[in-house]
């Protein structure tokens, strides 16, 4: 059977210790990186990390990572963060809107956040010099100036996200942060896009749900010459104004482009026209179920099972198998549907479906069992189940995967009547 690594056992169990309070007459701390593997942990069973943030456990974490994705956090707990040598942070700022020391009133009465005093209060003086990904969420209004006291308090930031930004902050943003190599902005536009060329440094550029109506200083883009990697998720008009403008992505290996409005004949277009290009992503778009075979990238959608299996193996490595998505569920369904067929589909690798069917099992245990039952099937036809578990006995890793996939069969084998 597959089983997790040592290390995340190790975790584990000492994620369910400290929820269970086993360590609280202890005065021991636990260094990183170990220490984030067990907070990630510890999320995942518990909402209330306040303990765990304050090192009030008896077991003191110090974390380096922090990000509140799955579990409430107050601004205390962010205040808590002081006491960590945070290197990778994503703050919620509007806990600080509801703190009355952390507001500052303008002449025309309007309250502004101070986010000079919160990262302040939040990361100690290493924590400052040293933070290298920094993720802001705020729906208020921050000082006119917040970008480059951001820049003033960061040294080495390499990696920024926020979320909408005017024209004249992501100019700011481009040169207050020469050195960023990530950069996450929402609802972008063409207009926002005149200063990346000071991104010379730039490897991730991500513009998720935004609108482009013309290809203006979409060349830009081009001139970024390290950028490896592009997401306009959720957008439109991006790909019709790109192919308009004269250039070649120098360095472009990926772009994601779920959700946009990306049509078959633009991405033939846009592979032929950047030879650089290696996969891209483009689930629910129209493009979905066409078969991408001949263009010669890795595309990954639905079309094929091979594009299948590679959309699900980009689906669990984004989501890193903790949590359902719909994303995934729609990978595993396809499968599901290409090997109920009476012959196994032109492009199925074995080695790489059993690969995926084990890590996406623990989370998504009876769409999985649905695709291994099939899988048996086709395999074993006519072959009882504990037949084909005694006959896989070699130590090879594909046997042992073949294996396992027979003994989950098995172990539901009432259900699935086989």
């Amino acid at each position: 059977m597959f089983v997790d690594s040592l290390l995340k056992l190790s975790s584990k169990a000492v994620a369910k210790g400290l929820k269970e309070g086993f360590y609280k007459h202890h005065n021991v701390s636990l260094e990183p990186p170990l220490s984030d593997k067990v907070f990630d942990e510890v999320v995942m069973i518990t909402a209330d990390c306040s303990p765990v943030l304050a090192k009030e456990t008896g077991l003191k974490l110090n974390l380096t990572n922090f990000y509140s994705n799955w579990f409430i956090v107050t601004h205390t707990d962010m205040k808590n963060l002081h006491s960590h040598d945070i290197r990778s942070v994503a703050l919620n700022l509007n806990e600080f809107s509801k703190v009355p020391e952390f507001i500052i009133e303008t002449d025309e009465g309007e309250d502004q956040l101070d986010i000079f005093l919160v990262l302040k209060t939040c990361l100690n003086e290493n924590s400052l010099q040293n933070l290298k990904h920094l993720d802001l969420y705020y729906s208020g209004d921050l000082p006119d100036d917040w970008v480059q006291l951001i820049g003033s308090l960061l040294p080495n930031l390499q990696s920024f996200k926020c979320q909408t930004v005017s024209k004249e902050e992501f100019e700011l943003i481009c040169r207050s942060f020469p050195n960023l190599t990530r950069l996450e902005i929402n609802y972008a536009n063409s207009d926002t896009l005149n200063d990346t060329f000071n991104l010379k440094n730039l490897q991730v550029f991500e513009m998720i749900h935004s609108t482009f109506v013309s290809s203006e200083n979409l060349e830009k883009l081009f001139e970024i010459p390290n950028l490896r990697v592009l997401d306009v998720s959720w957008s439109e008009g991006f790909f019709e104004n790109l192919l308009l403008c004269d250039g070649t992505f120098q360095n472009l290996k990926f772009i994601e482009c779920g959700g946009s409005n990306i049509t078959q004949t633009q991405l033939r277009d846009l592979v032929a026209r950047h030879p650089s290009l290696e996969s891209i992503a483009i689930l629910e778009t129209p493009c979905d179920l066409v078969d991408f075979s001949d263009v010669g990238i890795k595309v990954m959608n639905l079309g094929t099972i091979e594009s299948t299996m590679h959309t699900l193996h980009y689906s669990l490595y984004q989501h890193n198998g903790y949590r359902l998505s719909d994303q995934t569920r729609r990978c595993i369904d396809r499968i599901k549907t290409f090997l109920e067929d009476e012959t196994i589909p032109e492009g199925f690798r074995e080695d790489e479906f059993l690969e995926l069917m084990m890590k996406a099992y623990r989370s998504y245990d009876f769409n999985v069992i649905d695709c291994l039952v099939l899988f048996i099937k086709h395999m074993f036809p006519g072959q009882p189940i504990d037949d084909v578990i005694q006959n896989e006995q070699s130590k090879t890793p594909l046997f042992v995967k073949r294996r396992w996939a027979a003994q989950v069969v098995s172990t539901y084998n009432a259900l699935f009547k086989l």
